[in-house]
């Protein structure tokens, strides 16, 4: 079993790296060491500060969902947590090692497993709720600009309606009792207890709307400061293309990011930067760089919570 699994995480970096090679495969080398040597470094600069912020944004989200719960995990805990997750993300196919780290962690050190795992759950959902409704609200201002700007805003359309249609479905109480046979299934059976216990947990979030709300908040807020960090990586690299074309990109690169085929979305966040980004005039060698920079500033800074895991976290009484 666990050689299957090897195999399917190696199969899963040939992948990733397999679709960068192709990318670069294409490019023209020397272009792109010539706009490495124009970068601005104020930019970059300026682009890792917004994502330290971003981190702190997240993690406060976090301790809000964990609040609902009555679980009183301090506040640089939640973003040490973070950190150790970003950390694992690099090497688990995207979001897994992020939400999976940050949940065990959490349970392990302070108990009620099922509420910790309902509340990295819930973020996720209300993250992804929030980069539909963003691309919803923000995306109409800009759809006369350009014809593909009207493509995704109703793409982003259709999947918000399925997303909320989906949401109210799963809240009904009448869906776990009418999926009871489910339960028949000898795997199934075996965790019969935990999904009962995760489905309550879950649940419960309709009771604490406050918190809900102010998650989606810092969501939309969380969302944003990543737009405008890859603006920013973006003008370091001198281009020059118009705010709301990051707006339309990022919102679905950032989608695109998470589906579980590469650790941590690496070739497919790539192909889609250059395929998006050539729709507005951008070279395929300065928005792949783009990709690449954005990337390499989250592991640098994800290198601390490798460190936070090596030295362990105490958990405070």
């Amino acid at each position: 079993m666990r050689y299957k699994r090897v195999l399917l995480i190696v199969f899963r970096f040939m992948i990733g790296f397999g679709l960068l090679y192709f990318l670069f495969w294409k490019m023209d080398t020397s272009k792109i060491i010539e706009i490495l040597k124009q970068t601005d470094l104020i930019f970059i600069v300026l682009a890792s500060i917004l994502f330290l912020s971003a981190i702190v944004v997240v993690s406060w989200r976090w301790k809000l969902l964990l609040s609902a719960h009555s679980i009183a995990i301090p506040f640089h805990k939640t973003v040490a947590y973070y950190l150790v997750g970003f950390f694992f993300n690099n090497f688990l196919p995207t979001v897994i090692g992020l939400d999976l780290i940050r949940a065990v962690y959490a349970s392990n050190n302070y108990g009620k497993k099922a509420e910790c795992f309902a509340s990295v759950i819930s973020e996720k959902v209300i993250g992804l709720l929030a980069i539909l409704l963003l691309g919803v609200l923000w995306l109409p201002f800009y759809i006369m600009k350009d014809r593909f700007i009207l493509f995704i805003f109703l793409g982003l359309l259709l999947l918000t309606i399925l997303f909320i249609i989906g949401i109210f479905l799963f809240l009904k109480r009448e869906i776990l009792r009418k999926s009871a046979w489910l339960f028949k299934i000898k795997f199934l059976l075996k965790l019969k207890v935990k999904i009962k216990n995760l489905y309550g947990a879950l649940y419960y979030y309709r009771r604490r709307k406050p918190a809900v709300f102010w998650a989606l908040l810092l969501s939309f807020l969380f969302q944003i400061i990543l737009i405008t960090m890859v603006f920013f990586i973006g003008r370091a690299l001198l281009i020059r293309i118009p705010y709301y074309y990051y707006l339309a990109f990022i919102l679905v690169i950032n989608i695109g990011s998470m589906i579980p085929v590469t650790p941590n979305g690496i070739g497919i966040r790539e192909s889609l930067y250059v395929y998006l980004f050539s729709l507005a005039g951008v070279e395929s060698s300065q928005s792949i760089l783009v990709s690449i920079i954005y990337f390499g500033i989250i592991m640098l800074v994800s290198l601390s919570g490798g460190v936070i895991f090596i030295f362990g976290i105490k958990r405070e009484e």
